[in-house]
This record gives structure tokens, C-alpha cells and sequence, in this order.
């Protein structure tokens, strides 16, 4: 008779648009604060894609100061950033 209805739920997670200026580099994170101040810790990986100009770059080519723009997924209780739009400081 019925099926249950969750077989699609959760398929595709809800992205959160994190923009401001990198303040703190880590291995697996990246610190950011907007323009009210707020910091954001994002989780980055070699799944996180980066790009500058449009052009794919290395995670490690990320500097302090940078202006990016993150879509981000909330992921063990934090943010997980899947794509990084860098601009010019």
C-alpha cells in the first residue's frame, strides 16, 4: 500500500552563498568574514572547486585578503564550501 514518501528526500542539499574576505587559511578550512563582520569557518577539500578570472586554480593559491564569493552545503554541522569565487583584494 504505501511506500514511506522519503526515497527523494534529501537528494539535493540546499546551497548558503557565504561572501566577504579571507582572514585565515588552514589545511582543511577556510576563515572568512563578511561585510557585518560575521566569520565564516568553511570547510574546503579537493572537492572544493576554485576559480579566478574563470579559470580553474589551486586551492593553495588562495592568499589572505582575498575578496571570494562560497556556495557552500551545511555538512557535519559547519559549511562545506563546493565551489570558491576569487576577486582581487
Amino acid at each position: 500500500v504505501g511506500k514511506g514518501g522519503a526515497g527523494q528526500a534529501g537528494a539535493q542539499r540546499p546551497t548558503q552563498r557565504v561572501r566577504g574576505t579571507v582572514n585565515a587559511l588552514f589545511p582543511s578550512a577556510v576563515l572568512v568574514e563578511d561585510n557585518a563582520g560575521r566569520q565564516y569557518r568553511l570547510q574546503v577539500g579537493p572537492e572544493t572547486t576554485v576559480r579566478r578570472d574563470g579559470q580553474g586554480v589551486s586551492l593553495l593559491e588562495l592568499e589572505e585578503g582575498a575578496r571570494v564569493e562560497a556556495q557552500c552545503v551545511r555538512s557535519n554541522g559547519g559549511l562545506r564550501a563546493i565551489e570558491l569565487s576569487v576577486s582581487p583584494p
